[in-house]
């Protein structure tokens, strides 16, 4: 027997009065348990919806990088080794590409690589033992260290590296004191002196100077007339457009930063400004100074102990181009090359589909959890407590049994499926940032094959611009006839937009349309023009991209699959379209996501509700769950009352029979007493 809910023994009446409570209490319960079977539905409901909110963020999370375009026009360079020592291109060139590059093919030669100008001192292993002092001219730019004979090498480079610009401004009359441009340091017992720059560096500048009233002015940079660190004044003009001849007009010392106007020829007249252009080598250095000093140091600009500064030179599709810098990113636009040694290689800009392909297939896998999870909840059927059927029991837990079909039809999800389905399955609206023409015209366009003049529409957002094509256009016809588009220059009210809403150029004979920042364009034809300028779009539907519904079980179960090579293809057909197509897609089908699992506030007429419809749905059910609770904790108290109701009757009913038990016992005894009085009274008469 269990445990009465109070312990109270009829010790009186011989009554177990807890177990008859508990009975009564028990079968007032039953009242309860629907809503307890209800709450526990709710609450596996809950769990449940739940699991399908997390698998649907998972694969918001694996959408992110498929709504960027960078992961579709993302391009990369592909090396193949022409002549070299080495057959890995790696120690030829190698190249950044950004997703503004070209689809193209170069073959390029590497001559030689920039190298920075390197001086080394003599060995000393202890303090040079002179003193003196020498000038560093660095293209423009001078300092001058002061040895003394106690001096390291390790000290000399402390004084070189702390060196400023002492080249006085014309117009402060104050030193520049700019950084001198090189570094120096000890290796195995040498002072080494190195430009902080590779290559020559050649440039050119100008200063402009009024003339004093003495024989000198400040010139603006420090000459340095011999190699490596050149400089060559290019002219002299003042104000008036008059030129003045070096040798014959003014002089400029080596190493100095004055003009001097000796008196023996013409020169500006006091007050009057003039220019003077130069160039220089401005990543190289000259030494100048006590020759004694320099001597024993061992520094030089020639000799074994030295490496001459030298420019980058590359020959690219047969033009020869130099550049100081080993780092070169004003060749080909969007494309940063880097130069590591000599040899001839054949560069690919091609598409670099890989994270493309690495993100759709986690996607893919992402969309068949969901779309997997949610077929299993539809499916299946309740297992009954009372089923005879062995495969629905057996093997079976208690929670399984009871979680078990609680989803079976679920509406929501019928509709989550179906929605998912269309998402990927329907047509794709695209637009554009960028796109660009596939086929290269060189001619005019109905040499491509346009048999009559047409039109083409260019929108970007609600305004439409009408765009005439003509069979005698050139691509240069096209791209000014969309730059002059009153309708993308100017507002309803003719003011102009502070950049057009859509440009055009022309790159490698192909039609490039670009949105203005932040704003996106689409393009419509009515008269096929668009496809002769491979500006027409291929693709409508994702299955043309390699994503498709699974073929098995005639594609109910709405799991899709991706065939890399169908969409390897298209994006090389037209990587545009592509990109326009999964973006936008994808930009969809997160909307999509966010308003079933977001649980952000929304406005719903004067009402504020939640606003992804699964989170509502748990929200709903969670307030059935704390209702259900507040109902059976209602009841429950009443209950209680009435439990105590019990009580106190069955205590009083106790009580009353005990007092009864005792009367009986006392009659019992009096009567008794009384026929023993009776019968000794008759044995004594």
């Amino acid at each position: 027997m269990s445990e009465a809910t109070f312990s109270m023994p009829g010790v009186a009446s011989g009554i177990d009065w807890g177990t008859m409570a508990d009975t009564i209490l028990a079968k007032a319960r039953k009242v309860e348990e629907p809503w307890t079977e209800e709450k526990d539905t709710l609450e596996i409901k809950i769990d449940l919806y739940t699991e399908l909110t997390t698998l649907m963020k998972t694969m918001r999370t694996a959408i992110d990088p498929l709504r960027l375009e960078s992961t579709f026009k993302a391009k990369t360079a592909e090396f193949a080794v022409l002549s070299s020592g080495t057959s890995d291109s790696k120690g030829i060139l190698t190249a950044d590409v950004l997703t503004t590059a070209s689809l193209a093919s170069h073959e390029i030669q590497v001559t030689q690589k920039a190298v920075a100008q390197t001086s080394y001192s003599e060995q000393f292993t202890e303090a040079v033992g002179t003193s003196g002092s020498f000038n560093i001219l660095v293209g423009g730019r001078k300092g001058t260290i002061s040895v003394t004979a106690a001096d390291t090498l390790e000290t000399i480079s402390q004084k070189i590296n702390a060196l400023t610009d002492v080249t006085i401004d014309p117009s402060t009359g104050e030193a520049y004191g700019d950084s001198l441009g090189v570094t120096a340091s000890v290796f195995d017992n040498r002072l080494v002196i190195k430009s902080s720059s590779t290559g020559l560096g050649d440039t050119s500048d100008t200063t402009s100077i009024v003339r004093g009233t003495g024989a000198t002015d400040s010139l603006g940079y420090t000459a340095a007339s011999g190699a490596p660190s050149s400089g060559t004044i290019v002219s002299v003009k003042d104000s008036n457009g008059i030129a003045y001849d070096e040798g014959d007009d003014f002089t400029v010392a080596d190493g100095s930063d004055q003009i001097t106007w000796p008196g023996t020829g013409s020169a500006p007249s006091a007050g009057t400004t003039y220019t003077v252009e130069y160039e220089v080598t401005s990543n190289a250095f000259t030494f100048t100074g006590d020759a004694a000093l320099l001597t024993t140091l061992g520094l030089a600009t020639s000799g074994a102990n030295y490496t001459a500064p030298q420019d980058a030179t590359l020959v690219v599709d047969g033009q020869t181009v130099t550049r100081s810098n080993n780092d070169i990113d004003d060749l080909f636009t969007g494309v940063t090359l880097h130069v590591k040694g000599a040899g001839t290689v054949r560069m690919d800009i091609v598409q670099d589909a890989e994270d493309a392909v690495t993100a759709i297939n986690e996607f893919v896998t992402a969309y068949n959890d969901v779309m997997d999870w949610i077929n299993t909840r539809l499916s299946e059927k309740q297992v009954q407590e009372e089923s005879t059927d062995e495969e629905e029991l057996i093997a079976t837990s208690e929670e399984f049994r009871t979680n078990f079909g609680v989803l079976h039809g679920d509406s929501l999800l019928w509709q989550t499926k179906s929605q998912l389905r269309s998402l990927l399955m329907n047509p794709v609206s695209t637009s554009y940032s960028t796109k660009t023409g596939t086929k290269a015209v060189l001619g005019n366009i109905g040499a491509e094959g346009l048999a009559a003049d047409g039109v083409f529409q260019l929108s970007v957002g609600d305004v439409d611009a009408t765009i005439d094509i003509k069979t005698t256009d050139t691509l240069s016809d096209i791209a000014s006839r969309i730059n002059n588009s009153s309708a993308l220059r100017y507002d309803s009210n003719g003011k102009a937009y502070s950049a057009p809403l859509a440009t055009a150029k022309i790159s490698s004979n192909k039609l490039v349309i670009t949105a203005a920042t932040g704003k996106t364009f689409a393009l419509k034809d009515s008269s096929d023009a668009l496809q002769y300028l491979g500006l027409d779009e291929p693709f409508s539907m994702l299955s043309q991209l390699g994503i498709t519904t699974e073929s098995a079980d005639f594609g109910k179960s709405g799991m899709i699959e991706f065939d890399e090579d169908v969409f390897m293809t298209a994006l090389e057909e037209n990587g545009d379209t592509v990109s326009a197509m999964m973006t936008a897609a994808m930009k969809n089908m997160n909307v999509y996501i966010g308003n079933m699992v977001d649980a952000s506030t929304t406005q719903i007429g004067s009402a504020t509700g939640t606003k992804g419809r699964i989170i509502s749905q748990i929200k709903s059910w969670e307030s059935r769950v704390d209702d259900i609770e507040e109902r059976i904790s209602n009841y429950e108290a009443q209950l209680e009352i009435r439990m105590r109701g019990l009580y106190k009757q069955y205590s009083s009913a106790e009580t009353r029979l005990a007092e009864l038990q005792q009367q009986a016992s006392w009659l019992t005894t009096t009567l008794a007493a009384l026929s023993g009085s009776s019968s000794s009274s008759g044995s004594s008469s």
